[in-house]
């Protein structure tokens, strides 16, 4: 079994951060609070997830795989991705290659990469690069199109 992993977008800050403690409450589940790392590694603060109904924080999950570079992959990376061609295969000259979105589908209960073009599950994934996120590189999904 995989350890649950987690960084936050702090979208007050505009920084990724990796996070030491959640707090969730104890009625819905929900997370609303975490004491997070500063980026340099040497302190910690408090972040809230919502506060007078602003979003001031994302929490987001590891899906539990690495890139073609060993880079975790967390939910709303950004990636170019080669998916198998209908046939199955990863090395026929048809695959599918495109950039897109790293999302958990819960319809189907697993990770998929999303573009305007495909929507990918990871089973059907040849090779993943994360080359941002939706955070702080949200243009290279506006490239893509």
């Amino acid at each position: 079994m995989r350890k649950a992993k987690y960084r936050i977008w702090d979208n007050i800050e505009k920084q990724m951060v990796d996070v030491q403690e959640l707090e969730f409450d104890d009625i819905t589940g929900e997370p609303i609070a975490a004491v997070v790392w500063r980026p340099d590694g040497e302190d910690t603060y408090p972040v809230q997830f919502t506060v007078d109904g602003e979003r001031e924080a994302f929490l987001i999950e590891f899906t539990g795989f690495k890139d073609k570079n060993g880079k975790e992959i967390y939910e709303g990376d950004i990636v170019k991705y080669v998916a198998r061609d209908v046939y199955g295969n990863c090395d026929s000259g048809y695959e599918i290659r495109g950039v897109g979105e790293v999302t958990y589908d819960e319809r189907i209960g697993c990770y998929i990469v999303m573009s305007d073009e495909d929507e990918s599950n990871f089973i059907d994934i040849c090779e993943l690069e994360v080359i941002g996120n939706i955070f702080e590189n949200s243009e290279l999904l506006e490239q893509a199109e």
